[in-house]
């Protein structure tokens, strides 16, 4: 089945050739599916790990902060 150029800029409003916007779609939705595929693929273990890494680096920047405002608050004080 063919796509007629024409037929496709009147009702998409968008013009170029429509095979190559079809195809980017379709390589999109390829690459989104595989990154999908990638994330299910890992252990609950590594899943765990690296959720419990993010936590962590989040608690070790909240106490760098609440360690400079105390250093400040008492050098103002």
């Amino acid at each position: 089945m063919a796509i007629d150029p024409d037929i496709y800029e009147k009702y998409s409003g968008r013009s170029g050739d429509p095979y190559k916007r079809l195809g980017e779609a379709l390589a999109q939705g390829a690459a989104h599916k595989q990154r999908l595929s990638a994330e299910k693929d890992k252990s609950f273990t590594q899943r765990h790990l690296e959720a419990k890494m993010k936590i962590n680096i989040a608690w070790y920047i909240i106490g760098g902060i609440i360690a400079i405002l105390s250093g400040v608050w008492a050098l103002t004080k």
